[in-house]
């Protein structure tokens, strides 16, 4: 995470990568074989305010999310 300030404007920015395996033993009586996998996921968010009088501030935020499912999806 990274904070900016210039004047009366404020600014935040961030960034995740996460790498993630997942395995699966073979299970006979449900059917289910053998499994490996791996995802990359990332996330990521930025966000800006600005002062617009004493107290009063007006900002946005953008995301982005992901996340790896785990062994039971």
């Amino acid at each position: 995470v990274q904070n900016f300030e210039i004047g009366p404007l404020r600014a935040e920015i961030g960034a995740r990568y996460e790498r993630t395996a997942v395995e699966a033993r073979e299970f006979d009586l449900l059917g289910t074989p053998d499994q490996r996998r791996s995802f990359n996921a990332y996330s990521a968010s930025a966000g800006a305010s600005l002062a617009i009088a004493a107290g009063w501030r007006i900002g946005v935020d953008f995301s982005h999310t992901e996340r790896a499912p785990t062994v039971e999806e």
